[in-house]
């Protein structure tokens, strides 16, 4: 990003807005903008001491060890980039490795106990929160890259982040942000453990090639990285013929057909599905298609 204020700009904005009474946030991305927001946020709190004023950091995406501990200092509420690791691979290249393993850093974050909260940018990046849970827990793309493997953090902790952080970032973790009696009841019911997804979606790989050996197989992504995981211990475990996989995903979003390629997958619907694009790939993939051959064994997991 670009730098669009001064200094002392900066700082008399920030002082004003938090003389007001009100959270402060401003969009700082790189790491000169994170730098001078701080800056001005450290000058107010020492003309005017609030206790817990929890100050945004909408973006915040490239920090190093000195930003972190002021972070800290401060008690920033941080919101990074989630679905970026997924959908925007094709970016990293420009920045490298080196660089990216101090971006959107989660880890460095909260092992530094800054309650880094969920962000995603919407339009660019798209909202979805199991993709976002998917970007910080393996931080690989649509094409199978992996970008700064160093903050990486765990499912829970990426739960976490997408739920009470985010409570706590706008001062309403005593309503909700947890499954706690006497908050809101906004949660989400799952179809599955996702702290067990990654052991039942390799059980299913090795049940569909030892046991069913299907002429195509489509695949349900509906769980943040299920379908990956799947269709890998397929590809492990199969021998001679290679069993065609149909990805079916809710997603519709640039990438995902990349992505489900790149993760050894052959094709890709989109949901709703539409029965004659899905005819059209049955016999794509069917040993030669619906004339030539017989009615293939379908599987659908």
């Amino acid at each position: 990003g670009n730098v669009t204020e001064t200094q002392d700009t900066l700082n008399a904005w920030v002082e004003r807005v938090h003389r007001a009474g009100i959270q402060l946030n401003c969009h700082a991305n790189g790491d000169v903008a994170i730098d001078m927001y701080l800056t001005a946020i450290e000058r107010a709190f020492k003309l005017a001491p609030r206790a817990d004023a929890r100050p945004k950091f909408t973006h915040c995406t490239l920090v190093n060890a000195d930003l972190v501990k002021r972070l800290k200092a401060v008690n920033a509420a941080p919101a990074l980039f989630t679905t970026y690791a997924y959908y925007n691979p094709d970016k990293f290249v420009y920045y490298g490795e080196e660089m990216m393993k101090n971006c959107m850093a989660f880890r460095s974050l909260l092992d530094a106990g800054v309650n880094a909260c969920a962000g995603s940018d919407f339009s660019p990046g798209p909202f979805a929160p199991l993709m976002g849970i998917q970007g910080m827990v393996t931080r690989k793309g649509w094409d199978g890259k992996t970008w700064g493997a160093n903050q990486k953090i765990s499912v829970s902790e990426a739960i976490r982040v997408n739920t009470y952080n985010g409570a706590w970032a706008s001062f309403e973790e005593p309503l909700k942000g947890s499954i706690t009696a006497g908050k809101l009841a906004d949660y989400v019911v799952l179809a599955d453990d996702p702290e067990d997804f990654i052991r039942k979606a390799r059980s299913a790989g090795k049940m569909l090639i030892d046991r069913e050996r299907p002429d195509v197989a489509i695949v349900d992504v509906r769980m943040a990285g299920g379908g990956e995981h799947l269709t890998a211990e397929i590809r492990r475990r199969e021998t001679g013929r290679r069993v065609p996989i149909i990805a079916l995903t809710a997603n519709a979003m640039k990438g995902d057909r990349e992505g489900c390629l790149a993760a050894g997958m052959d094709d890709y619907l989109a949901k709703p599905v539409d029965l004659e694009q899905l005819s059209r790939a049955l016999q794509r993939w069917s040993a030669g298609g619906e004339s030539k051959a017989p009615q293939p064994t379908l599987t659908s997991v």
